[in-house]
C-alpha cells in the first residue's frame, strides 16, 4: 500500500510498523512528537509505546509542538510511560501553564507557544506578567 505513495523507491525499506518504530525508543530517551490535537496528532507510535510500557516498564521525556489531546496523554500516563511531558497544554490553568513553561524553558526552549488565543488569554497574560516569553 505505501509503495505507491513513496516516489523515491530507496525509502520503501525505511517504512515500518508502529510497533517496530516504538521498539527504537528506549527507557530514558527524550522523544519529540507533532501535535495539533485531533487533526495531526501522532497516534500509532505513541499507542504502541503505551502498550509496550504496560508490559515492560519504561519512562520517556516527551516534548511536543502542540497538544496531543487529553485521550492520548491519558493513555500514556496510565501506562506509566511519561517521566516528563512538556509542554502540557490540555486544560491548562495559569499556574499549571507557568509550571510547564518553566520546565520547558529550563530544558532549553527559547519561548513558549500557546495555541487558541481567545480561550488562553488569561493564561497568556499570566505568563507575560511573569516575564515568560510567549509566542
Amino acid at each position: 500500500m505505501h509503495t505507491d505513495r513513496i516516489r523515491l523507491s530507496s525509502l520503501n525499506s525505511k517504512v515500518m510498523s508502529a510497533e517496530q518504530a516504538a521498539s527504537l525508543i528506549h527507557d530514558g530517551m527524550t522523544v519529540g512528537m507533532s501535535g495539533f490535537t485531533r487533526a495531526g496528532e501522532a497516534k500509532a507510535v505513541p499507542m504502541a509505546l503505551a502498550e509496550r510500557a504496560k508490559k515492560t516498564p519504561m519512562k520517556i521525556n516527551l516534548f511536543t509542538g502542540a497538544s496531543l489531546g487529553n485521550d492520548l496523554d491519558k493513555i500514556m500516563t496510565e501506562a506509566g510511560l511519561l517521566a516528563r511531558r512538556s509542554p502540557f497544554q490540555a486544560d491548562a490553568t495559569p499556574e499549571r501553564a507557568l509550571d510547564a513553561s518553566t520546565r520547558f524553558l529550563q530544558a532549553g526552549a527559547q519561548m513558549v507557544k500557546l495555541e487558541g488565543a481567545g480561550p488562553k488569554l488569561d493564561v497568556i497574560r499570566f505568563l507575560v506578567e511573569r516575564e515568560v516569553p510567549v509566542c
